[in-house]
């Protein structure tokens, strides 16, 4: 179980998760009077927990302090960078906030926030899904237009570049975006 993650995939039934059996369409009753199932279906909302269930584990997906936003907080800590947390006075609430430089950087998770990289378009989900998705981009287009209204830059941190292996060139993206590490000269604009 991972950690932090305290309630167990469970059927409606509460026994350990098993994948939903489908409902048979009937195309043929054979002579005897036994149907014949030809082809199987699923319900359109493939979702096997209670809406209660849903909610809970919703609930427990963070917003604040995930993988990502700690590891993008430590490359840049560890480059000399000192911001602030979740600005909360700043449409969309960017992630790091450099209010010296009028810069801020949003750190999105790629499912979420529906990012190229996933091997799923956003098309194949159900509706449910894809609306919520949709939605999401939406808002992060409208903070953005905001944040530029008010003259600020902001650069977009997608989960799927925080990897290791991707590491070197996000820390030279994030010094080409953020210039020198110095404050000094920025405070006497």
């Amino acid at each position: 179980m991972r950690k932090g993650f305290s309630i167990p995939p469970t059927t409606r039934s509460g026994t350990a998760w098993q994948k939903p059996q489908p409902r048979y369409e009937v195309t043929a009753e054979l002579s005897d009077g036994d149907i014949l199932p030809t082809t199987p279906i699923y319900s359109s909302m493939s979702d096997f927990l209670t809406p209660e269930e849903r909610s809970l584990r919703m609930s427990q997906v963070k917003n604040k302090n995930t993988k990502p936003e700690i590891r993008v907080r430590r490359l840049l800590h560890g480059m000399g960078y000192r911001y602030r947390l979740h600005g909360a006075d700043l449409p969309g609430r960017p992630d790091i906030v450099f209010s010296s430089r009028k810069k801020v950087i949003f750190i999105h998770g790629c499912f979420w926030h529906g990012h190229s990289c996933r091997k799923r378009s956003i098309d194949t989900l159900t509706p449910f899904w894809r609306d919520k998705i949709r939605t999401n981009q939406e808002r992060d287009t409208q903070a953005t237009r905001r944040l530029e209204d008010l003259g600020w830059k902001h650069v977009t941190i997608w989960e799927c570049e925080t990897k290791k292996i991707t590491m070197p060139s996000l820390q030279s993206r994030l010094s080409a975006f953020l210039g020198d590490t110095s404050i000094s000269k920025h405070r006497h604009k």
